[in-house]
């Protein structure tokens, strides 16, 4: 299997990171920050289900007094935190509430995968998320990341499914 530039962490993560942190200006600094990553595996985008609506595998909170590195730790674990890259710092306005959200991809290997729970989850490939994007049956903040990436990912899952 080729390198896949998604999984490259060495020192540009850490400069994201410190990027990502002073981009934060003092506005956003009042909203809900939600660090949101898309897991893929096998060609396919991780979902799991929660109140019968399906979202990203992998979210959560900024809590209070965590800082970026040790939220994308606690979200991913300490054994995927160097395969995460960024991809992009939105607002997603909900009606009682604004998120900065960042988000991220994160490419799973079988060894990954290995540790999770297979009703939790269930993998989505590129024509069925198309197919379903505009459906209620995803969360609203994930119809918006498919609206803007799902080509993209389209990309991703090509180059992971080339390098196998």
């Amino acid at each position: 299997m080729k390198d896949n530039p998604l999984m490259k962490y060495s020192e540009q993560l850490a400069v994201e990171i410190e990027r990502l942190c002073k981009s934060i200006d003092k506005k956003e600094k009042n909203k809900h920050i939600k660090l949101r990553i898309m897991a893929i595996y096998d060609g396919k985008l991780m979902l799991k289900q929660e109140n019968g609506i399906w979202d990203l595998y992998y979210h959560d909170y900024l809590l209070y007094g965590e800082n970026y590195e040790s939220c994308l730790k606690r979200i991913v674990g300490t054994e995927n935190f160097h395969s995460v890259k960024f991809d992009e710092k939105y607002t997603f306005i909900m009606p009682r509430e604004e998120r900065l959200t960042l988000l991220h991809t994160l490419v799973l290997n079988d060894s990954e995968i290995e540790n999770y729970n297979s009703s939790e989850y269930k993998f989505w490939p590129a024509d069925q998320l198309r197919l379903e994007m505009k459906s209620s049956i995803f969360s609203p903040q994930l119809r918006r990341d498919l609206e803007v990436h799902l080509s993209r990912l389209e990309a991703t899952f090509s180059i992971f499914l080339d390098n196998v």
